[in-house]
């Protein structure tokens, strides 16, 4: 039987180092939007006014955008402190840049913790169904169809792909 290699093992091991990174970072967004939560922090709490509008949350904003800041290398939280005027180009650019990254942050933190108020909403409602593990065997039964879905989705390969379905198929067959 003819083995095809479709990716080699540094492209496989930096595949599983950003799937695992993945992970954790979905863990670490879950417990900041538990935590936020349990602190009394809403969504709507997030929200910005309209140009011009008091801001009645203010003070949190300007925690989440220094919490935000303190992540960034020291260069960049230099630039931010500064004045534009008594930037260089080079500096100004940095400044909008990272300015805009505030922004965008800011507002993935609420849209993790919309994501985590609908969850526990959802729960208390019932709606939710309570999760059922994946089994070893079943994960690998999906993981084979995930492999025929790949093998139908390419344009031309160079390989017999009719062939390889077909293995694919009868390993799937063979776990029990």
């Amino acid at each position: 039987m003819n083995q095809v290699t479709v990716m080699n093992s540094a492209t496989a091991s930096a595949l599983a180092n950003a799937i695992s990174a993945e992970v954790v970072l979905k863990g670490k967004w879950k417990k900041a939007s538990d935590l936020l939560i349990s602190s009394g922090i809403t969504t709507a709490m997030l929200v910005k006014p309209a140009k011009g509008e008091v801001n009645p949350n203010e003070k949190l904003h300007d925690q989440i955008n220094a919490t935000i800041v303190s992540t960034f290398n020291k260069h960049v939280q230099g630039c931010l402190a500064k004045e534009m005027k008594v930037l260089s180009e080079v500096d100004r650019e940095t400044k909008r840049y990272w300015t805009k990254q505030i922004s965008s942050l800011f507002n993935k933190v609420r849209t993790h913790l919309e994501t985590a108020e609908k969850l526990a909403d959802d729960e208390s409602k019932g709606i939710v169904a309570p999760r059922v593990p994946v089994t070893k065997v079943q994960r690998a039964k999906n993981s084979l169809q995930e492999g025929i879905n790949i093998l139908k989705s390419l344009e031309k390969p160079d390989f017999d792909v009719v062939k390889m379905i077909s293995d694919l198929k009868t390993m799937i067959a063979t776990i029990k």
